[in-house]
């Protein structure tokens, strides 16, 4: 299999999302009760460490997606591998980068002009930071100097945050920043289940381009 950095960057975005997908089955798979493990601690820790995996493939995915900008600003950026640093550093030459979630019609797959934005119950980019950081923690053993309480608050449960996570990227666009338009992503297509990456032209309405 090529390394993602080798594929047209669409191809790239889709090999990444779907190794978010796999991620994401086995945090399904385990907060539904179903881990070989039988032990929570062991259980949370996984999740997190799925989840800190998820994050690092929607940075890296958002890494090939707007490459030449962020190349052109950092030089050094093959070395880069922190989600949320790499998050960061995006947000500073392409403030748009972030999915935005949006709701597909069933019935008009083939024929639909607008996709109304989701509104809530997604993972926003501040809570992407949060929930990287509460992983982090988790997966990580503490140091036994750190100051504060040794119970780690997750803001929500595990199953809330990775249903958070779904609901941002079940249907979402990004928005390039090297040319107009946008991707459009489908975590699972209905005509063959796999991840498809669709370029969308912006076009003109009555009061200018949409």
């Amino acid at each position: 299999m090529p390394s993602p950095a080798d594929l047209p960057p669409q191809y790239a975005y889709a090999e990444y999302m779907h190794a978010l997908r796999g991620c994401i089955r086995r945090v399904d798979k385990i907060i539904s009760g179903h881990s070989p493990m039988k032990n929570e601690e062991w259980d949370t820790e996984v999740v997190c460490l799925m989840l800190r995996k998820s994050f690092e493939h929607v940075a890296f995915a958002s890494l090939v997606a707007h490459r030449e900008v962020y190349s052109a600003v950092f030089a050094d950026f093959e070395t880069h591998w922190s989600a949320k640093r790499l998050l960061q550093k995006l947000e500073k030459v392409h403030p748009d980068f972030y999915p935005s979630p949006v709701s597909i019609p069933v019935q008009q797959l083939g024929s639909v002009k607008h996709l109304p934005e989701v509104e809530d119950d997604f993972l926003t980019k501040d809570e992407f930071v949060l929930l990287y950081d509460v992983c982090s923690q988790v997966i990580h053993t503490r140091n036994p100097y750190k100051a504060g309480p040794w119970v780690i608050d997750t803001g929500r449960s595990l199953r809330e945050w990775a249903s958070h996570l779904k609901r941002l990227l079940h249907v979402h666009y990004i928005r390039l920043s090297a040319v107009p338009g946008v991707w459009l992503v489908q975590m699972v297509h209905p005509h063959d289940g796999k991840v498809h990456v669709f370029s969308c032209e912006p076009v003109k309405g009555p009061t200018g381009e949409l």
